[in-house]
């Protein structure tokens, strides 16, 4: 069965607090390490006209503005970190295509309203990129057992009786691994996810 990506990031609440943990004297960098590979992947799905080297330089501008800028992003309604980051990676994009000339105008202009107006499909895209991004975090951080629990309840809609008996494990064992992988979801993917 393919898994619900929309259900899946609009299961994981967002909190300010959590966002904070990008920000700060301090900043978390594990939830960096996600945040910079989810940003990295949306800017080269966005700037895949541009060579392999424009990506990674626009990649990095960005999540170097951001990390500058995160303590002034303040959440004031539901998607807005979300459009906050377009805002960042056209702000970025359009200084990035000033300083090389050389990118054609027809190829900037396509990458400017992908970014000022996703597509469903760009939609779709960055639903998915959200939803391996939390794989990636399940899969270093949790055991192979933990992880199918997981995604058999989340994803299949399974009981915790009947992941329990596909995994060898007690339904209660089954819920406890659900909640610890979705608590550490929340945790390191709180800068994107939807409030």
């Amino acid at each position: 069965m393919e898994p619900n990506k929309h259900e899946f990031a609009t299961d994981l609440t967002t909190s300010t607090s959590l966002l904070r943990r990008l920000g700060g004297e301090q900043p978390d960098g594990k939830a960096w390490e996600s945040f910079d590979a989810f940003c990295r992947r949306r800017v080269k799905k966005i700037c895949s006209g541009l060579s392999q080297v424009d990506k990674d330089d626009i990649a990095q501008k960005v999540s170097l503005r951001v990390y500058e800028n995160i303590g002034e992003f303040q959440r004031q309604r539901k998607g807005s970190f979300r459009k906050w980051l377009r805002r960042i990676i056209s702000n970025v994009t359009v200084d990035y295509f000033r300083e090389q000339d050389r990118i054609p105008q027809a190829t900037q202009d396509e990458i400017l309203q992908r970014i000022a107006a996703p597509t469903a499909e760009d939609q779709n895209e960055e639903e998915q990129e959200i939803y391996d991004c939390g794989c990636q975090v399940m899969e270093r951080d949790f055991c192979p057992e933990w992880v199918r629990a997981f995604k058999g309840m989340v994803f299949e809609n399974k009981t915790a009786v009947e992941m329990g008996k596909e995994l060898g494990m007690t339904p209660e064992n089954i819920r406890q691994a659900k909640f610890k992988v979705l608590q550490r979801l929340k945790e390191e993917l709180a800068w994107v996810l939807e409030e």
